[in-house]
Order: structure tokens, then C-alpha cells, then sequence
């Protein structure tokens, strides 16, 4: 019984900690709040979660370190990777028997994807992955369902429970859904619940994550660039998690990490037009693959400082 027990709770906790993980956290009760959200829209919620289970059979087959899979830090790649295919589902319908066999193919090569290039990146840079998994694999998978139609990829606007909340500014608007897309679910009441998630988690991310966007927003209005809802859903996510991951996360929170996060939220901006300029003709977003490249780039150089007043490293 207590191996039984035991056997459930480590599941339980690899589940629960691969959504919160997509946060930073390893809180079961935010991890469980964002499974929920991601049920709104039941199609994502379920094809999701039957992602995260087989990447987690395989892992433990395999025979992974397990605590990496109990934190989640080996599976949270390969349950973004399946939202991504819920959401090309949407544009290229496939027979369940496909479907079945692609998702559990994508988030298998996944985790090994997520083991080699943590590894690699460990050893070379003392750096984590973070997201480069996902975004490595689900561009394959962006141009594998491209070369279907061979046209740009337009996916329907997926089917959620609750309408859509009312937004009195599109700047608020487009803040909520840059939330949502995280799982590929650019909806208003989505985000909505995932920012009280994340608020009630940690008042300081919640905080970053608004300043982060803001300067976001502010860098691609003055480069006169698509800022409404639409062209912002894909992108917003990058300057949000651009901002909680300089701020709070890699870097004391203080003043100076404050100004840093404004910096990433630039350079978010601009790498992330550059690169949805470059996938455009294709209908591929730029994913976060921006972000990723931002906060790696500033991490390290930053670690090579001879003299550091400001802006201190986290252990």
C-alpha cells in the first residue's frame, strides 16, 4: 500500500509541478490552478494532459533522473509541445489514429531533446534549457503541418467554456491573452485566471510581468508595429516571462533588476519582430524562442562581470 502510495504522490507531483514549473515555481497549488485553466478550453486541457503522461511514462521507462521528472523540469517542454498540437489540430484535422501516433512521438522526442540540451548547456555554460525544447520541437512540427496544405498555418479560434471578459483597453486586452497563449489559448478569461494564479503565487511576478509587458508593448508601438490583440497574442508571452525571469529569478529582485527587466523587454521586442518577420510567409509565430535567447544571452554575460555593484545574480 505504501509503495502504492507512493508511486501516486510522485505522479501526482510530476504533473502538477511540470505546469507550475512553466512559472518558475514548483507550488502543486498554482501548478493545479493552471491545469484548470487549461481545461477551459477541454480539447487543450485533454490532449495536454495526455502529453504530460506519456512523456512521463517514458521518462520513468527510460530511466531519467527522477527527480528532474518529479520537478518537472523534464516534462514541461513536452506538455507545451502538445498544446502546440492541439492547436495545429485545429488548422489540419488528422485521424485520431494519427493523432495519437504524433503526439506521442513529438513529446517523447521531446525529452530527449529537453536531456540533451540540458546537458549540453549545463556543462558548456553553467545555463539552463529553459523552453528550447519546446521551441525546437514545435517549429518541426509547425513546418510538418505546413508541408501539408502548403499554405501560411491559420488555426481556428479554439472553443472555451467561458465567454471572453470584456476588456475596456486593448492594452489590457492584449495583456490577458499574451497570458493565454502561453497554451497556445489566446483568450481574455484564460489569461485572466492564470494572472490571479500567479498573482496570488508571487505579488513581485505578477508586478514584473505587467512592467515587462508594458515595455514591451511600448518598444514595438514605437517601432510601428501591430499592437492590437492579434499581433500581439503570440509575442506578448515573451516580454512577460522575459521580465519575470530577469527580475526575480536569475537576478535579485531590486531597482537595478527592475531596469534590466525594462532592457530584455527591448531586446524581447526587437528579436522577437525580426524573427516573425522571418516566419511570416509560413504562419509561424515566433513561439519563445525570443525570450529564451534574451534571458540566456543576459544571464551569462552577466555572470562574466569583474565588478558587480548592481543587478546581483541569484545562486
Amino acid at each position: 500500500m505504501s509503495n502504492w502510495k507512493d508511486k501516486t504522490s510522485f505522479a501526482i507531483d510530476a504533473v502538477l509541478n511540470s505546469y507550475a514549473i512553466i512559472f518558475f515555481s514548483r507550488s502543486r497549488g498554482l501548478g493545479l490552478v493552471l491545469l484548470a485553466a487549461t481545461f477551459l478550453a477541454p480539447q487543450f486541457g485533454a490532449i495536454g494532459l495526455i502529453g504530460l503522461c506519456i512523456s512521463l511514462a517514458a521518462a520513468l521507462v527510460l530511466g531519467f533522473d527522477r527527480e528532474q521528472i518529479r520537478s518537472g523540469a523534464l516534462l514541461f517542454n513536452s506538455l507545451l509541445v502538445s498544446f502546440a498540437l492541439v492547436f495545429l489540430y485545429n488548422y489540419q484535422h488528422l485521424s485520431l489514429p494519427v493523432l495519437a501516433m504524433v503526439l506521442t512521438c513529438s513529446v517523447v522526442v521531446t525529452v530527449f531533446v529537453t536531456v540533451f540540451t540540458a546537458h549540453s548547456l549545463h556543462t558548456l555554460f553553467r545555463l539552463p534549457s529553459m523552453s528550447l525544447p519546446f521551441v525546437t520541437v514545435t517549429l518541426l512540427l509547425f513546418f510538418l503541418f505546413y508541408s501539408f496544405t502548403r499554405t501560411p498555418i491559420t488555426a481556428s479560434t479554439p472553443y472555451v467554456l467561458l465567454p471572453e471578459i470584456p476588456c475596456p483597453w486593448m492594452a489590457m486586452r492584449c495583456f490577458l491573452q499574451a497570458f493565454g497563449a502561453i497554451f497556445f489559448l489566446p483568450h481574455a478569461t484564460v489569461g485572466l485566471v492564470i494572472f490571479i494564479a500567479l498573482l496570488c503565487h508571487s505579488r513581485l511576478a505578477g508586478l514584473y510581468a505587467v512592467v515587462g509587458f508594458a515595455a514591451g508593448m511600448l518598444v514595438m508601438h514605437g517601432l510601428h508595429m501591430d499592437i492590437t490583440p492579434a499581433g500581439m497574442a503570440y509575442v506578448g508571452f515573451n516580454f512577460v516571462f522575459c521580465a519575470i525571469a530577469l527580475g526575480g529569478i536569475f537576478f535579485v529582485p531590486s531597482k537595478s533588476s527592475l531596469l534590466l527587466v525594462v532592457l530584455g523587454a527591448f531586446f524581447c521586442a526587437t528579436i522577437a519582430i525580426a524573427v516573425r518577420s522571418f516566419l511570416l510567409y509560413f504562419g509561424v509565430p515566433p513561439l519563445a524562442l525570443p525570450f529564451n535567447l534574451v534571458v540566456l544571452l543576459m544571464v551569462y554575460t552577466m555572470r562574466l562581470r569583474t565588478s558587480v555593484r548592481h543587478c546581483f545574480c541569484t545562486p
